[in-house]
């Protein structure tokens, strides 16, 4: 107990001042240190990562104001774990012109987004135009280097994990609202010790700065709220693996602890793949399902954790996953389900079209934006993911993305628009009692998890997967041409 509390309270410590007061204070910091070194040491990711971030969450607690220092300091120690040991590069068996063009590739990189940043910043008449268009010269240049890298594709994979944040700092720049005109103020989020994807968790630097806890309540409120997410983490990971294991009959200790008991069914792209013949239809829409609910363990348990580290440095950020199988509509569920990569579209696409005109029109100029951001800029985005694969894999692997995924992100938008226009629609008016009833609330969840699970059919991988494969297995949930 704290201060007379049960332990109940424990599920909203982060809340609690009492809880806080105690985080606050010396030994409270070394409980929390503690606690955060035994949540984060047994994870796959562990070892000199996970040490550096606790180096680093002690350096962020006592000296906040340098914040950005130490991040920036132990992202250059993952970038170095990264060329050691990252994504299959072992110095026992390493293939020394990978290292080195990985290791130019990245400098060149960070120096051009350096002359890109300065650029950003012009506004003198020879510059001026350049500087309006400084995110476009970014993305030609990753492009360029994304086409031109097909011997090392790792010189890809660091563009397209450099591109977004890097944009991040270049929009900052250009909509005069950077606290700080140096790029090094930026780089600590350009290689995060906190990980992540292409996908910018945490955003850019404007909105961390946002979010950063300055003094010792703060910090310890956000590092607690860091410490249950943690928590929950390890909670959905053990769900994630009985849920492999039960239906899939994903080998691990969690099958063996089953007994070897499980349904064995195949995932859903094996069963895409062969258009559902193999499945009698029940189990078809049950798989459909099965995928939805995978989906999310996947996307919410890393993101779970990469947003716990970043609340341990201080940084009392949203969380990517929040209960996005609750939603009742499309957009609830789109801001819900993968926050950090729906906010990049809207950073990219949504804002600086629906800017750009149509006021008059105010149906229209939604629609727009709509679909640059859930349509055009999704497609975008995963055409830049692919492309260091595709290179090598060649043009019927890009039309087979181009038919699959464009198709996704038109289906996406056209739901997200009008769930948007439904809310609307809605605003100001009384509140119905009705919608409040529980068999309307699962009525309307129902069909948002069926839109997502056959919207799944053209999003999941491999890009293997043929454009009429999906479409085989979509027709052979209705019957049609099906066993």
């Amino acid at each position: 107990m704290i201060g007379g509390r049960p332990l109940s309270s424990l599920r909203h410590l982060h809340r609690d001042e009492r809880w806080i007061a105690f985080a606050s204070r010396p030994l409270g910091r070394v409980c929390v240190f503690t606690v955060a070194a035994l949540l984060l040491l047994p994870l796959p990711v562990a070892g000199f990562v996970a040490e550096t971030t606790l180096l680093a969450v002690v350096l962020c607690t006592l000296y906040p104001a340098q914040r950005s220092l130490w991040l920036s300091a132990a992202g250059v120690c993952f970038l170095g774990h990264w060329l050691a040991a990252g994504w299959d590069l072992r110095w026992d068996d390493v293939d020394a012109n990978h290292v080195v063009a990985f290791a130019l590739a990245a400098g060149a990189l960070i120096a051009t987004s350096a002359g890109v940043y300065a650029l950003a910043l012009r506004e003198h008449a020879t510059a001026r135009w350049l500087a309006r268009r400084v995110l476009l010269l970014w993305h030609l240049l990753v492009w360029g280097l994304l086409l031109g890298a097909s011997a090392h594709p790792v010189v890809g994979t660091a563009a397209v994990f450099l591109c977004w944040r890097v944009g991040y700092a270049l929009r900052a720049v250009r909509t005069g609202r950077a606290a700080a005109g140096r790029l090094r103020d930026h780089f600590y989020y350009f290689w995060p010790i906190w990980g992540g994807s292409v996908v910018p968790y945490g955003k850019g630097g404007e909105y961390l700065r946002r979010r950063a806890a300055a003094d010792p309540a703060a910090i310890a409120r956000s590092q607690l709220a860091g410490l249950k997410l943690l928590v929950l983490a390890w909670g959905w990971r053990g769900v994630e693996a009985l849920f492999d294991a039960v239906v899939y009959g994903a080998p691990g200790a969690t099958l063996s602890a089953l007994g070897g008991t499980t349904l064995g069914w195949p995932e859903l792209a094996a069963l895409i793949g062969d258009g559902g013949a193999n499945a009698p239809a029940w189990q078809r829409w049950s798989l459909l399902v099965a995928g939805l609910l995978s989906r999310t363990l996947e996307i919410a348990v890393p993101g779970h954790v990469i947003v716990a580290k970043l609340r341990l440095f201080g940084f009392n950020v949203f969380r990517n996953t929040y209960k996005p199988l609750l939603a009742e509509s499309i957009l609830e569920f789109w801001n819900r389900f993968f926050y950090y990569f729906k906010e990049l579209l809207v950073e990219f696409f949504f804002l600086p079209t629906y800017a750009r005109g149509w006021k008059d029109r105010p149906t229209l100029r939604l629609f727009v934006a709509v679909f640059a951001a859930a349509g055009v800029g999704n497609l975008y985005y995963h055409l830049m993911v692919f492309a260091p694969e595709g290179v090598s894999l060649g043009l019927p692997a890009w039309r087979e993305l181009l038919a699959s995924r464009g198709l996704y992100c038109a289906l996406l938008a056209t739901g997200v628009f009008v769930s948007m226009l439904r809310e609307r629609g809605r605003r100001g008016q009384p509140v119905d009692p009705g919608r409040a009833h529980p068999l309307r609330r699962v009525r309307r969840i129902a069909g948002v998890w069926l839109f997502f699970s056959l919207l799944y059919i053209w999003g999941t991988a491999p890009v293997e997967l043929s454009f009429a494969d999906r479409n085989r297995f979509l027709l052979s949930l209705f019957g049609v041409g099906g066993p």
